[in-house]
């Protein structure tokens, strides 16, 4: 269920084939699996055809409903390094029978590993399963970029920039992370992820430190902040460690050069966000905290969750720089990934496509997507720059499965077509010796005559998939499902697995 890879999922529905059936409800799940909690939703999708007349269908989704929502359940761990699959199989089953719903019943959804949980030993094998027996076609993912942006959508800032007009920031803050997606009308701009969340220090309701995360402790030595485990807290300290973290998530969102201590918490290559958003919406369990104004004044009111997590809000909703961002009210909050990865995150693709039979499901492709905005002219010129980009993923997987993304032709014309089937074919090379699927997404709408082209060119059976108006980028995975709705959608997961 997981590999390594970026950020953006989507859950892409593309039409197959004609059919009387206009419209179709499917369930569609969201599980995620965090550094605290664990928790689930369960969505419906509408889906339709809004072809007018003999035009040529376009299959979209028309509605998104929550229809269950799960409790909050602390994630179940086996000693400090290892995800209790039991525990957590236990509680996902007892939420579908709450739900009345089956695992047959699912035709779609995702299983997030956020922060600190997909650092354990077993995260990996963890989600794959929880993702085999969640229905159909539920994807495993993981990454903190992916987690900023559905989180982003499940709260709300993305559809608020697109109504507003307006950049809008959504900082998901949780045990482990917090997770910065910036939103330009509906779309994601940024993003940036900081070791700063509430199980930085955890407390026993005596206020004992129970442990100290590796970035508690990087914050400890560049501050001076004196904190052992197995010690007594002192609330004034605790309080300088929370203002210092909020003080580094301030300087990103500000688009400030960080310091030394900032650069130590950020995770990945990203080191400031080159935009200033307009507006701000909080999310996850901290992020709660913040809005519903959670007190910390003493040492009991901060290890009410044994951890720092009502004091990190009180630093992050009195932090001088974050109170001159306009603060919006979410739509979720500690809810928030869960409903982007079963909802929110869905999106609809083209529809003339071309998809031999037998060859489906197929699960996590890696995505090789060339540079430029355009793709050559010339079947040399095509051969050369799509050489280059499969040289670049890696020279020794001639035999991967792999699926090959290409931006716009100039032209859409017969030649052009034709020219980028012999491309096409000419740069694989070796891989079509093994008979790997040939697997081709595309932004323009000739994901059928390519398909058909391949095809001749090939004259292998089962072997060639061409998918219309899905977007995806270098680093990507696909899932690719079995078609639905009488045979006219094929769901696509476009998805990061990136487990630390």
């Amino acid at each position: 269920m997981g590999e390594a890879g970026r950020s953006t999922q989507a859950v892409q529905v593309i039409e197959s084939s004609q059919s009387s059936r206009s419209t179709q409800v499917i369930l569609s799940v969201g599980i995620d699996l965090g550094t605290t909690t664990t928790k689930m939703v369960v969505s419906e999708l509408t889906l339709r055809n809004t072809a007018l007349g003999a035009a040529i269908p376009r299959i979209e989704i028309t509605g998104k409903k929550v229809v269950y929502r799960s409790g909050i359940h602390f994630t179940p761990l086996t000693g400090e390094d290892r995800i209790d699959a039991t525990a957590v199989f236990r509680i996902i089953e007892e939420e579908y029978r709450r739900a009345g719903v089956s695992g047959r019943e699912i035709k779609t959804g995702a299983v997030i590993i956020t922060g600190e949980a997909a650092k354990k030993a077993n995260a990996e094998e963890v989600v794959h399963l929880l993702a085999d027996r969640a229905g159909d076609f539920v994807v495993a993912t993981a990454g903190p970029d992916l987690e900023g942006i559905l989180a982003g959508k499940g709260s709300g800032a993305a559809e608020r920039s697109r109504k507003a007009g307006r950049l809008v920031a959504n900082l998901d803050i949780g045990g482990g992370t917090t997770n910065i997606a910036v939103f330009w009308k509906g779309n994601v701009l940024e993003t940036c992820t900081l070791e700063v969340g509430g199980r930085a220090v955890e407390i026993e309701a005596g206020g004992k430190i129970r442990r100290i995360s590796r970035a508690a402790r990087v914050v400890a030595a560049e501050t001076g902040i004196g904190l052992r485990e197995g010690r007594p807290a002192a609330l004034e300290v605790l309080r300088r460690l929370a203002d210092r973290m909020a003080a580094c998530v301030a300087a990103v969102l500000d688009g400030k050069e960080p310091d030394r201590l900032t650069r130590q918490l950020l995770v990945g290559e990203r080191r400031k966000l080159s935009v200033r958003p307009e507006e701000i919406l909080y999310s996850g369990g901290v992020g709660e905290l913040i809005m519903v104004g959670a007190p910390a004044a003493t040492l009991a009111e901060v290890a009410a969750y044994n951890d720092i997590g009502p004091l990190l809000a009180v630093s992050l909703r009195q932090n001088s720089v974050l109170v001159r961002f306009l603060t919006v009210q979410p739509v979720e909050t500690i809810r928030a990934t869960v409903v982007g990865a079963g909802a929110q995150a869905t999106e609809v693709s083209g529809t003339t496509i071309f998809v031999e039979d037998g060859m489906l499901p197929l699960k996590n492709i890696p995505v090789v997507k060339p540079a430029g905005e355009l793709v050559p002219d010339t079947e040399a010129e095509i051969a050369a720059w799509l050489g280059q980009a499969l040289h670049f993923f890696d020279s020794g997987q001639e035999k991967a499965t792999l699926a090959v993304a290409l931006p716009p032709l100039r032209e859409c014309g017969f030649g052009n077509v034709a020219a980028l089937a012999r491309g096409i074919v000419a740069a694989l090379g070796p891989r079509l010796d093994g008979g790997e699927p040939v697997i081709v997404l595309l932004s323009d709408d000739v994901a059928k005559a390519l398909g058909q082209m391949l095809k001749l060119e090939i004259s292998r059976p089962k072997n060639i998939i061409c998918l219309d108006q899905v977007k995806v980028e270098n680093g990507d995975y696909v899932d690719i499902g079995r078609p639905l709705s009488d045979g006219r959608v094929v769901p696509v997961i476009a998805k990061t697995l990136a487990f630390a």
